[in-house]
Parts: C-alpha cells; sequence; structure tokens
C-alpha cells in the first residue's frame, strides 16, 4: 500500500493539491504561516511575499499544509499502526470541517449487504464531502466509527489499511445496538482540517 501512495501520479496530485492550497492562504492574507520558517521580515528588502525565492515558498508551503500534528507518547501497536495517532494537534487558524456521520449507501442509494462493501462506501462518501471543500482524507484529524456488529471489528482495520493507510487521525470505534437504518452495518463521522 505504502508503494501504492507513493506513486508518481500520486505525488503529482498532491503537489498540485498542495499549490492549490498554498495559493488559497496567501490570497487570504495568510502572509506569516509559521515564525520558525519563514516571516516577513526574512523577505529581502522590497520582496513582497508573492514574490519569495523559491527556497523561501517551498518552506512557505510545508509550513501551510503542516496543520495538526499527530502525538504518540508511546507506539501504536500492530494491527493499528499507520491507522491510528494517540492525539492530534490542530493549528490556530486551519479550516476545520465537521462530517455528518456516512453510511454504506451510494448517492444514488443503493446498499451493499456485506460490511466490507459498506464500509469502502462509507468512506468514499466522506471523501466526497471533504472534496467539495476542498479538502481529502489526508487532511482528516478525527474518525467516529459505529458499528452495529462486534465480528466486523477486523474488516474494519483491513478497509481502514487499505483506504486511509498512513492518514493517522485520532480514532474512535463505537459499537451500538443499531443505526437509522437495520440495514446499515457502519456509520463514519469525521473532522478535517486544512489551510
Amino acid at each position: 500500500m505504502a508503494a501504492e501512495r507513493s506513486s508518481p501520479s500520486r505525488l503529482a496530485s498532491r503537489r498540485q493539491h498542495n499549490l492549490k492550497r498554498t495559493a488559497r492562504a496567501m490570497a487570504n492574507g495568510q502572509t506569516r504561516f509559521s515564525q520558525s520558517v519563514l516571516s516577513e521580515s526574512s523577505l529581502p528588502q522590497g520582496s513582497s511575499s508573492w514574490h519569495r525565492p523559491a527556497a523561501q515558498k517551498r518552506a512557505c508551503r510545508t509550513s501551510v499544509m503542516n496543520t495538526s500534528t499527530r502525538h504518540d507518547p508511546y507506539p501504536v501497536r500492530k494491527p493499528f499502526h499507520g491507522i491510528y495517532a494517540h492525539g492530534v494537534e490542530t493549528r490556530a487558524g486551519a479550516r476545520i470541517m465537521h462530517v455528518s456521520g456516512q453510511v454504506g449507501a451510494t448517492p444514488k442509494g443503493d446498499l451493499a449487504l456485506d460490511f466490507q462493501s459498506q464500509c469502502r462506501q462509507a468512506i468514499t462518501n466522506l471523501q466526497s464531502v471533504l472534496q467539495e471543500a476542498d479538502m481529502e482524507l489526508d487532511d482528516i484529524v478525527k474518525l467516529g466509527f459505529f458499528l452495529v456488529r462486534r465480528e466486523d471489528m477486523d474488516d474494519l482495520v483491513e478497509v481502514r489499511k487499505e483506504m486511509l493507510y498512513g492518514v493517522r487521525p485520532a480514532i474512535t470505534t463505537v459499537f451500538v445496538a443499531g443505526l437509522v437504518s437495520p440495514d446499515w452495518l457502519v456509520e463514519v463521522e469525521a473532522i478535517a482540517c486544512a489551510a
């Protein structure tokens, strides 16, 4: 999975997304991204924030993208390594989106009968909501999963590794007596933050 996430097309797409975020932040007047990385006083005399040397632009872009930091005071054990963080700190000034619970039904209302398919669709639905706000799965800082059957926990971990490996949000998983529809097996809610 890690090799797939690092493919040239994935990296190019991520770079394009990062450039859009940086431009949006700068258009909104955000010119001091990180005192330790770049400040207006570090610009050459007479320079504007829009005409920075390439090295400073890279430093600026890096600082804008780091809107959250993962905190793990002790190692995350298997099977949750790579898909879980003990805590996630969000930087002041980040855009924050709270996503309502998403279920495994397609936008047309089709619902698979098995847990893994419903879970994949719920995460796909979550991704669609994030994209509407110019965010992506990597921007998730908190996930909540609601499952109706304990036997689906191993499948949940498998789907998370498949679709969310490397995201590492703070996670809460709760087993519930039921969801709104008796056919729903999983519901996923999220909080995401981005520059």
